[in-house]
């Protein structure tokens, strides 16, 4: 039935010719329409096929017994010489093309409904997905659902129809003025979020380092808040990095009752939270989005050959130095700094200690093969040996090097060679390089084995005591410090004598 609401925009009419002279690349033309309640999309698109199964991803609507192609309708497979095709669904994920088309392009149609992102859709227990909001404005997409793809790996170009007022946040790469984006893998253009209509966003470049941040849904954002902020958090990690690669990364806000909840993506980050950012709860947001924000970096451009092996690493340090970006920058107090510590210091000492005895034999290196039931383990003993090892490296080069430079090494080496990736072993073997000490038998006490680590001696080489007691832990600047130690917690922390 036709709606004399809908507003058919930039028909986009594109020939078999245009389609399939590609050179290989596949290609997806997406056109939205809007009445006055919802979005939808129309999708033309050509790939590649390397085997005779289409797919559908489906992460943020597992509530959905077919997934992202609960949305998705009208669905025509063409060949080359506009022959359709047999398409059978075989799987609540895929479809079988029954013809000979592996080595072959194909062009496909179909539509997609957005009806998940309403305000009065009935999710089921829990917070809607993070990839689904429209306030009327702007609209939050998850990528994949937007994809009826062959292959993750293929080089992918998209190209967008939308009227003329609104515009895209997305951390794609942007080919030109004209909404057309890619030149990537399809596994980075779906695994991200985007985010259309008419809103505003603001955009933030450092260090060759471009980022949007776009908030939705609130009476007042309180944007004169966050962006100070967010710029400082960019401006830190790039340099702990030394960031010279061109990047693109998203973070996107929206509330959802009383639900809070955040998902990273490979490129970007959103967050369900009641409220808007404001200045009583600085210390919660603004490190929660430095911590997914330094994820860009480890964790995506530096990726571990073994992910539960890595976990404590990858998600202690992320933290670690997202505590670091906020007191460097002085957008929380001395106090907030040391109450974060301390939370990460007295979860450490329940993770490996109770009523003062060992009682959990689990090593870091084991303990991401769980990381629901070792949480404690991947993050808060992440960031306290984290913060060690850097302690550890400053005491034994006088200060001269630190933990940036093993993070600066293994970026270097990810980006100079695409396919490499770390392990923890060769992360020992780095620190022992950069030291000229042997870091063997600190990987076998606390790394692969249980040992706590030497809490009091550390911090007292950073120039902090610290005072751990049943009623939990306390930490503060040490007054009697030698020219080290002092050089330690100002270039650690940015914590200079008062």
């Amino acid at each position: 039935m036709k709606n004399v609401n809908s507003v058919v925009i930039f028909m986009y009419l594109f020939s078999f010719s245009n389609l399939f002279g590609s050179n290989g690349k596949q290609t997806y033309n997406i056109e939205f329409t809007k009445s006055l309640k919802e979005i939808r999309a129309s999708v033309k698109a050509n790939i590649t096929m390397r085997n005779d199964t289409l797919y559908i991803g489906e992460y943020g609507a597992w509530h959905e017994k077919e997934g992202w192609a609960s949305y998705i309708s009208d669905i025509k497979v063409r060949n080359k010489n506009d022959k359709e095709l047999e398409l059978k669904k075989v799987d609540r994920l895929k479809w079988i093309i029954h013809e000979d088309i592996i080595d072959r392009e194909i062009y496909i149609e179909y539509k997609i409904s957005f009806p998940y992102a309403l305000p009065d859709f009935k999710w089921p227990s829990g917070p809607r997905s993070t990839a689904s909001f429209y306030d009327g404005k702007g609209m939050v997409i998850q990528s994949e659902s937007m994809f009826i793809y062959n292959s993750l790996e293929s080089n992918t170009y998209v190209n967008f129809a939308v009227p003329e007022t609104w515009k895209i946040s997305t951390p794609w790469n942007e080919l030109s003025n004209n909404h057309e984006y890619g030149n990537q893998s399809l596994k980075f253009l779906s695994k991200n979020v985007i985010v259309i209509g008419n809103y505003k966003e603001i955009l933030i470049e450092e260090s060759n380092f471009s980022s949007k941040l776009v908030l939705l849904g609130y009476k007042n954002p309180n944007l004169e808040i966050i962006e100070p902020i967010y710029r400082k958090i960019l401006k830190h990690h790039t340099q702990v990095f030394n960031n010279k690669e061109k990047g693109n990364y998203l973070m996107v806000w929206f509330p959802d009752g009383e639900w809070q909840t955040g998902e990273g993506y490979l490129g970007s980050y959103v967050v369900i939270k009641p409220q808007a950012p404001s200045e009583s709860h600085i210390p919660f947001w603004a490190n929660s989005m430095s911590h997914e924000i330094f994820h860009y970096w480890l964790g995506g451009k530096i990726d571990a050959q073994n992910w539960a092996e890595s976990q404590w690493f990858s998600e202690g340090t992320t933290e670690l130095f997202a505590n670091l970006s906020l007191i460097r920058n002085n957008i929380i107090s001395e106090q907030q700094f040391f109450n974060l510590l301390q939370k990460h210091l007295v979860l450490y000492q329940h993770f490996r200690y109770k009523w003062g005895t060992p009682y959990d034999i689990i090593s870091l290196i084991e303990a991401g093969s769980n990381k629901s039931e070792y949480n404690i383990a991947i993050y808060d003993a992440g960031t306290v040996t984290a913060l060690y090892m850097d302690i550890l490296i400053r005491t034994q080069t006088n200060n001269t090097k630190s933990l940036e430079d093993l993070l600066k090494t293994l970026y270097i080496e990810s980006m100079n060679d695409r396919g490499k990736k770390y392990t923890i072993e060769y992360v020992i073997k780095l620190c022992s390089f950069i030291t000229g000490e042997d870091w063997t038998d600190f990987y076998e006490k606390y790394i692969n084995g249980t040992e706590f680590l030497p809490i009091y001696e550390m911090f007292k080489k950073a120039g902090l005591d610290v005072i751990i007691s049943q009623s939990g832990v306390h930490i503060k600047k040490s007054k009697k410090i030698n020219p080290l130690q002092r050089r330690i917690r100002k270039s650690i922390f940015g914590l200079i004598d008062n």
